[in-house]
């Protein structure tokens, strides 16, 4: 997770690639439920050059504009031993539990310690962006034992749909979000593990990564 941007120029195909998520589920305690967040469509308008802007949960300080920043932030969950398998879904927090976009105007932040905030901007000088995000969750998580999980345990709630909620599938390049203008799309993101099969005890890692691409 973390923030990347790109000013292409007239350079064709600008593409982003987000840092990722990482994803752990334990043994142990359950988590409460997320509380609701805002989210955001944003009419920016044309730039004087094509521009792409990804950020996957960390931001920056609220000031810096359109900043750059390599962390990678941890989505996990505990699951009690009683409750392994019963298709009980736990929800998931994460390792930032104050996530900023400081790209002005909009400054959203989820901050309940279980949300992620996903924005995605795609500017052109003319005419319009169609940039598409995407997320890739084909390799699964693996415990120290080598035994795996699918990506398709884990899905997310959107906190109203700006990005949408959905479930990984464990594609290469799932697609999340097509945008056909110059705009900017905001949600914070509710994960959740769906608890649906007994697995091996231990501690199960994986990393997602999101990129965001324009033609």
């Amino acid at each position: 997770m973390g923030v990347a941007n790109c000013n292409a120029g007239n350079a064709k195909g600008p593409r982003l690639s987000g840092r990722g998520l990482f994803v752990y589920v334990f043994a142990g305690l359950a988590l409460a439920a997320a509380l609701p967040a805002q989210a955001l469509v944003f009419n920016l308008g044309n730039s004087p050059v094509r521009q792409l802007h990804l950020q996957v949960g960390s931001g920056g300080n609220g000031s810096q504009v359109m900043p750059v920043n390599p962390t990678v932030d941890v989505v996990s969950v505990t699951v009690p031993a009683g409750a392994l398998g019963n298709a009980s879904s736990q929800v998931m927090s994460t390792s930032n539990s104050n996530t900023i976009d400081p790209y002005p105007p909009v400054k959203l932040t989820c901050a309940d310690g279980r949300q992620v905030l996903v924005s995605a901007i795609a500017r052109v000088p003319f005419g319009i962006a169609n940039a598409t995000l995407t997320v890739n969750s084909a390799a699964p998580l693996a415990n120290a034992s080598g035994e795996t999980l699918p990506f398709s345990q884990i899905s997310w709630t959107s906190s109203d749909g700006a990005i949408p909620s959905g479930t990984f599938n464990t594609s290469a390049a799932q697609t999340l979000l097509n945008m056909t203008t110059s705009q900017q799309y905001e949600s914070c993101h509710t994960f959740r593990y769906a608890n649906t099969g007994v697995v091996a005890a231990g501690t199960y890692r994986g990393r997602v990564t999101y990129t965001l691409s324009m033609p």
